[in-house]
């Protein structure tokens, strides 16, 4: 039986950049409570106590729509928000028939997340101050930029691999890669030389995906 103590929040996730972008938004309406799994949250005896869960679903262990066939079996009510980067035909679907109240798509847009938040938790968020909004804003920047910056290395990574220096169509793809790494790399140094006292830990993590990336592109040039 929920009172009307402060909202609370489950968040099951397992990859520490989208936990620390989660943590950054949630924390602004409810207390939060994570797991890096879902059989580490099973093993919580008042997952009925929550008044909002958001899972990931692809997951060590248990899926996320697993879990959430899981919970319902239990009789656990409470409403459920699936978070996934994979929007393909059919996954909202998926996620109502497990059992999901509702579906959100990655990178994970702020104003999504706070329209959900709002419907499901029923609170107010108008009174916001000035200051939260735009660090929301500016949250909202990292996601983009950090998915951005991984499927450029997602990329370059499987260009790397079958590169063979006289294939045309595979050097226009890697170029245009590192064209748009570049762009996305310039607006992270904008966001951290302004920003960087308050979000120290995701500029690291952003930060490191750079590095990355960078070897793979140092890689490619050093063979053309």
């Amino acid at each position: 039986m929920k009172n009307n103590s402060p909202k609370s929040i489950l968040l099951v996730e397992d990859e520490n950049v989208e936990i620390l972008f989660l943590y950054q938004i949630l924390k602004f309406y409810a207390n939060l409570t994570i797991y890096e799994n879902p059989k580490e949250a099973l093993n919580n005896s008042n997952l009925d106590s929550f008044d909002l869960i958001i899972t990931d679903v692809k997951m060590p262990y248990i899926s996320g729509y697993d879990f959430i066939k899981i919970l319902r079996e239990r009789n656990i009510n409470t409403p459920i928000i699936v978070a996934s980067a994979y929007a393909l035909s059919g996954e909202k679907e998926k996620a109502h028939s497990a059992g999901a109240s509702d579906f959100i798509s990655k990178p994970i847009r702020v104003d999504k997340l706070q329209e959900l938040v709002i419907k499901y938790l029923n609170i107010n968020i108008n009174n916001l101050d000035s200051q939260i909004s735009e660090r929301l804003k500016l949250i909202n920047e990292f996601s983009i930029s950090n998915y951005s910056i991984k499927n450029s290395l997602n990329g370059l990574i499987s260009a790397k691999n079958i590169f063979q220096g006289d294939n045309p169509y595979i050097t226009n793809e890697i170029s245009k890669t590192i064209e748009e790494f570049q762009l996305f790399k310039n607006k992270y140094l904008a966001l951290k030389n302004e920003f960087e006292e308050d979000y120290k830990i995701i500029f690291r993590e952003l930060y490191y995906c750079i590095l990355s990336t960078e070897n793979i592109i140092d890689k490619y040039l050093q063979h053309n």
